[in-house]
Order: structure tokens, then C-alpha cells, then sequence
């Protein structure tokens, strides 16, 4: 916490400043404080919901490459095997497709290299590499026989070492517009704080004005202009005052 020395130093920087610069700093402390930790406190706790949701697009990406490669797999149609459009995705740090055999036949650059550990299971499987990174893999299956006695075969897998972090990026990626926007908002809280700073002082001066020439003998009657109801108020008290001192 603050010390006796600092917290003294505090209020005699405080009591020094003017009704106008206080305002100023209490505006601006507040629209700071509201501006920055507001959006951060969303951010952290939705965190987790937020990795979920882009995990959640990791698995749609994977069924997407099993789905689009199933057919051209099943009838060892090797032109046809497409990575490169998950690829392109963000997020996407490898795809590969795997035969029955266990061997990858895309890319190209990894076609005919046998994987020591195949994916099993005939579900989605999600396994976590490290904080942020995770590997999908999905059965791909054709049917076979008749319509009436048809059964599944596992033809292959597709893989997929997805990125949460790469997703969240784009969350990161409009810190700098949200900056840009903030630096807007405080401008026009400024210059909307300065028009009514400025209505507020304008009556002020006019009554010291009118009160100092009153003041100096003049048969003045105080006024101000501007709808400013407390202000007339007290501007009838004073006209009240200045009769009865100078009868």
C-alpha cells in the first residue's frame, strides 16, 4: 500500500489542482479504467470457453478432410487427394492422410513414409501435443456389400495437428484496432468534457464580472446568461443582498 509520505504527497498534488483539472482527471481516470479493464475481464474469463470454441473448429476442419478425401482414398484416386485447402486454414499446422497400412499417401511430400504410431479407434480422437496445439485424427470408412448386408471398412485416417492458439491470434490481431478506437472514444469524451466545462465557467465568469462591477458602486443588477436554474438562484439571492447593503 501506499506510505504516509506518499499518500501526503498525493493530496497536496490533488489540492493544488483546479475544479477544471480535476474534473479532467477523474473523467479520464474513470473512461481509462473502463476502457482497459473492462474488454480484459471478458477476455479472461472466457478464456477457456473461447479455447473450446476454436478447438470446436479444429474438429470441423479434420471430419472436413476425412469427408472430401473418403472417396478419392477408397478408389486409390492419388490426383485427388486435396490437403492444401485445410492447410490454408488458420490454425492448420500439418494434415496428412493415412491408408489402411498405415502409410501416409498426402502430401506428396510425406506420401509412402510409414507411421510408427497409427491413429486408432473408429471415433474422433483429440490428443494434446503441448499448451495450445492438438492432434485430431478421424476414421475414414467406405461401405461395402449390398444395400441389404453392407458393411464398414476402414479404408484410412485423417490427421490434423490443430492450433488453438493460432485461432485466438485473431483476437490479438484487433488489439490494435481496439487501441485506435479507444484513442477516438477519449478524444470525444474530451472534447464533449471541454464544451460543458466551458458552459459551466462561461455563467461563472459573467456573474464575477457582473458581481465585481456591482462591487465597485456601479447601480448594476447581477445576470447571467444561459439556462442555468441553481445558478439564477443563487444570482437572485446576491441582486437580494446587494439592495440591502445599499440602502
Amino acid at each position: 500500500g501506499l506510505s504516509r509520505l506518499e499518500a501526503s504527497a498525493l493530496t497536496r498534488r490533488w489540492t493544488v489542482l483546479d475544479w477544471r483539472q480535476r474534473v479532467i482527471l477523474v473523467v479520464s481516470l474513470a473512461a481509462l479504467i473502463a476502457f482497459f479493464l473492462g474488454p480484459r475481464w471478458v477476455l479472461l474469463r472466457h478464456s477457456s470457453e473461447l479455447s473450446r470454441e476454436a478447438l470446436e473448429r479444429g474438429v470441423s476442419l479434420v471430419k472436413t478432410l476425412a469427408l472430401t478425401n473418403q472417396q478419392a482414398l477408397s478408389l486409390r484416386q492419388e490426383v485427388f487427394y486435396d490437403v492444401d485447402s485445410v492447410l490454408a486454414e488458420r490454425g492448420v499446422l500439418d494434415a496428412t492422410l493415412i491408408n489402411a497400412e498405415g502409410v501416409a499417401v498426402a502430401p506428396i511430400s510425406r506420401a509412402g513414409t510409414r507411421l510408427e504410431t497409427l491413429p486408432s479407434g473408429e471415433e474422433l480422437q483429440v490428443k494434446k501435443m503441448e499448451a495450445g496445439v492438438y492432434q485430431l485424427s478421424y476414421p475414414m470408412e467406405t461401405w461395402e456389400g449390398t444395400s441389404e448386408q453392407a458393411t464398414k471398412r476402414r479404408i484410412g485416417t485423417a490427421t490434423l495437428v490443430f492450433s488453438t492458439k493460432r485461432v485466438l491470434e485473431l483476437l490479438a490481431a484487433t488489439r490494435f484496432q481496439y487501441i485506435k478506437y479507444l484513442c477516438f472514444v477519449i478524444m470525444v469524451i474530451g472534447a464533449a468534457l471541454s464544451m460543458v466545462l466551458h458552459m459551466t465557467e462561461q455563467p461563472l465568469r459573467e456573474l464575477n464580472q457582473s458581481l465585481q462591477e456591482s462591487l465597485k458602486g456601479e447601480p448594476l443588477s447581477l445576470k447571467v446568461t444561459g439556462r442555468f436554474a441553481l445558478l439564477d438562484e443563487i444570482t437572485e439571492s446576491l441582486n437580494q443582498l446587494l439592495k440591502r447593503v445599499r440602502k
